[in-house]
């Protein structure tokens, strides 16, 4: 895992974007947004702070990002992306299967 700071209002990803990483909070605070097809205002889905993870659906199913995270103060995190994960755990779709994750 790697060291990632980033600073208050800084957009970590954007909803939409290619699900390449995992973070955990180690410091700091950020919040998952979500725009809804056809709408017109953005929706909070999450407030995240030390101890959280985010950005585990899409590297697990190798599916774009759900929502846009921003930190909303400085932000330390850890991250691990695709290839390091899958290259230290493997492919994972067998067991998410089993726990319903794919689904």
């Amino acid at each position: 895992m790697s060291d990632a700071p980033f600073d208050d209002g800084e957009v970590i990803f954007e909803q939409g974007d290619d699900g390449d990483a995992f973070y955990v909070v180690l410091s700091g605070s950020a919040v998952v947004e979500r725009i809804e097809e056809g709408a017109d205002h953005v929706t909070v889905l999450a407030e995240l702070r030390e101890g959280a993870y985010f950005g585990e659906r899409a590297l697990l199913k190798n599916d774009v990002r759900f929502g846009t995270v921003k930190a909303t103060s400085k932000l330390r995190t850890m991250s691990i992306t695709r290839q390091k994960f899958e290259a230290s755990f493997g492919p994972l779709q067998g067991l998410l299967d089993d726990a319903n994750y794919g689904n």
